[in-house]
């Protein structure tokens, strides 16, 4: 598959984790780990597509803390307030179901707002 496709797949998936977190209802806490760990798959597939892009080819990896760094290391400019919403977001997308050390939706939607849409290398 070609890396403009699969960046437009990833996306894609972003997108519908993304809107599935943003859906579950926020009064209820029993929606909170689901909805953390849709929110970092949303991450996870948006750093995914940027990668796939520049490198013209996809990681491996599942782990936030490592796609992150590979973003960096290929051009990603992010803010050090979004990296650490990455970073924090990171332990539950690793299964740690701390969700009172995780980020607010406001915040991990800030900082899906500034990771590329693009699939233009």
């Amino acid at each position: 598959m070609d890396t403009a496709r699969q960046a437009r797949e990833w996306l894609a998936c972003a997108d519908a984790c993304w809107a599935a977190a943003r859906h579950l209802p926020d009064q209820e806490g029993r929606f909170q780990l689901p909805r953390l760990r849709l929110a970092g798959l949303a991450v996870e597939y948006r750093l995914r597509a940027f990668i796939c892009l520049r490198r013209r080819g996809t990681p491996d990896s599942h782990d936030l803390g490592h796609l992150l760094r590979l973003a960096r290391l290929c051009g990603l400019d992010l803010e050090p307030a979004h990296a650490e919403v990455i970073t924090r977001l990171s332990r539950m997308h690793e299964g740690h179901p701390d969700v009172d050390g995780a980020p607010p939706m406001s915040a991990i939607d800030a900082a899906l707002a500034r990771l590329p849409r693009d699939t233009a290398p």
